[in-house]
């Protein structure tokens, strides 16, 4: 068995170039979002063999073949990505994946704004101004939710901090009168719609997502590092690679309406095995917002500008098209503003 898989991964260095070589992960063998390269993925990847499907097509040459079997073959069996358990001070157990440490290319290029005008010939040309210059980043390891933080999760941590709906300072963490808000205050405690606690957590301030991550010893991810776990090394649009957003990948265009339940969609997946980093609900991150931010940010963990009047949003959101919610676009907001779609996940250090 080694001996084939050490065979495998010969002939995958052979055909392919340096750079394909380095950037295949194990989670891009990973089909179903299993954790592990097995049969199951085997069985999706056959069904994909000589058709043009972005997903499948290992070596981005634009048809799925027997360099792409290789490739998988030398994967197969291995686990698509590290992760730990760790469990919150109310014992909610987070799944949280490893993003080594290393650079990639944060923000768009012109290669891959060809790319997307080629998908999606109605973007206008300015939508991508934030996202340039494309800069290195260099990025320490870390580790990120596997899932969008839950109405359940949102909910215990309030009740644990009996700090009603505001900080001590009088920041409003969450908005629990917001029409479409499935966390209530009822009976003198917070409570979950009835079957809505594995939805994002939504109508969070940037104040009481940070709060939940500081008490859930970890934080809010930086743009940088939210960017990195979306779309890993290869510069892909989105998380699964750069084909036309749809239904099956990715809560977009309100085609179901409201946000879906937390790890839905698995095809969808990121490199590193991360579900819903596009589309259903946005996810505030730790830095200050600047437009012209790329032309002077540091290539070393940026962490953004020293302030303004908003923070980043990233990922888009259910309501939103697919041009918001490309890996390297760009939202903000208020710190202090609360919707239908402003969710969060938080990281750790290691």
């Amino acid at each position: 068995m080694r001996a084939r898989k050490w065979i495998a991964r010969v002939a995958v260095l052979l055909l392919f170039s340096p750079g394909m070589a380095e950037a295949l992960l194990p989670a891009d063998a990973d089909f179903d979002a299993s954790g592990r390269v097995d049969f199951g993925d085997f069985l999706r990847f056959a069904t994909a063999f000589g058709q043009s499907q972005d997903r499948y097509d290992l070596d981005h040459d634009g048809i799925v073949g027997f360099s792409d079997f290789l490739a998988f073959a030398g994967e197969f069996g291995s686990v698509s990505e590290e992760t730990i358990q760790f469990t919150s001070p109310d014992g909610t157990v987070h799944k949280m994946a490893l993003v080594p440490p290393g650079t990639f290319f944060m923000g768009t290029s012109d290669q891959q704004l060809q790319t997307v005008q080629s998908l999606y010939p109605q973007f206008p040309d300015g939508l991508f101004s934030p996202d340039r210059p494309q800069h290195r980043v260099y990025l320490d390891a870390f580790y990120i939710d596997v899932l969008e933080v839950t109405n359940q999760a949102y909910v215990n941590f309030l009740n644990a901090q009996v700090l009603g709906d505001r900080d001590e300072s009088g920041n409003l963490l969450l908005d629990v009168e917001g029409e479409e808000s499935f966390i209530r205050f009822f009976g003198g405690a917070f409570v979950v719609v009835p079957e809505r606690t594995t939805h994002p957590a939504t109508y969070i301030s940037w104040y009481g997502a940070q709060r939940y991550c500081n008490w859930s010893f970890g934080r809010l991810p930086t743009e940088a590092e939210w960017e990195k776990a979306a779309r890993g090394v290869d510069g892909r649009v989105f998380p699964w690679g750069n084909t036309l957003a749809d239904t099956t990948l990715t809560n977009f265009d309100a085609m179901p309406g409201l946000p879906l339940p937390v790890g839905s969609l698995k095809e969808g997946a990121s490199p590193y095995g991360l579900l819903n980093m596009a589309g259903n609900a946005y996810e505030w991150c730790l830095d200050w917002y600047d437009q012209f931010y790329y032309l002077e940010s540091p290539t070393v963990n940026p962490t953004g500008p020293t302030s303004s009047e908003y923070k980043n949003l990233r990922g888009g959101a259910w309501h939103l098209g697919a041009e918001r919610i490309r890996s390297a676009d760009r939202g903000f907001s208020a710190p202090g503003a609360t919707t239908f779609s402003y969710g969060f996940r938080c990281i750790r250090k290691e």
